[in-house]
């Protein structure tokens, strides 16, 4: 079965429904479907397997989590989702970990099973909820200044300034009762799993 776009014309709450009932219909009759869409969320909730073109070219075939977790290129990083991009430097390594300068003075710890060009100067890239923020410095973290904050319903989108020239956004679970951050508040960000990012050769 070929779907090309069939949830465009469709509003949020009804496309949602749509895509639960062909999803099961197409699970339950054992059919396979080629999806067309330019909705990444569609296309990692709809989908098996996803293959990321660009001017004709296939980037990535993979399932949605590998897409999402494990980016291949650049392209497909900076693509599919939103990804937070940092120039970075190893500046150290033990048998399962590297540790990467960032800017701002701040250092991370990913696992040394990340993929590493050769390059010195590379870029470092990572998912905004794939940072945790925390209120005290620890020996792996990237201390930064929050300057804009966006209620999205179930959670918080945070823009925080790690340099001069470098900001970071950062996703957190909105807790009723609990209040979100706040402009001008002075943060920590760790990394939540230091396995899920990527690491690119500069452009």
């Amino acid at each position: 079965m070929l779907l090309d776009e069939p949830f465009s014309a469709l509003d949020k709450n009804l496309r949602l429904d749509m895509q639960i009932e062909i999803r099961r219909l197409l699970s339950e009759q054992g059919v396979t479907a080629i999806l067309v869409t330019h909705d990444q969320e569609e296309a990692m909730s709809m989908s098996d397997r996803i293959a990321v073109m660009s001017q004709g070219e296939i980037h990535q075939f993979a399932s949605p989590s590998q897409i999402y977790d494990k980016p291949e290129t650049l392209f497909v990083s900076t693509f599919v989702g939103t990804c937070n991009l940092m120039p970075a430097q190893v500046v150290g390594q033990d048998a399962t970990s590297r540790l990467l300068q960032l800017p701002g003075g701040g250092r991370l710890m990913i696992n040394k099973d990340v993929p590493l060009p050769d390059d010195r100067d590379l870029l470092f890239a990572v998912r905004p909820e794939n940072f945790r923020v925390q209120t005290e410095p620890s020996a792996h973290c990237l201390p930064g200044t929050v300057e804009i904050c966006l209620p999205l319903g179930a959670v918080m989108t945070y823009e925080v300034r790690i340099a001069p020239d470098t900001k970071v956004k950062v996703t957190q679970p909105r807790i009723p009762g609990f209040p979100p951050l706040t402009p001008g508040e002075q943060i920590y960000l760790e990394l939540v799993s230091p396995q899920a990012c990527a690491i690119f050769p500069p452009n």
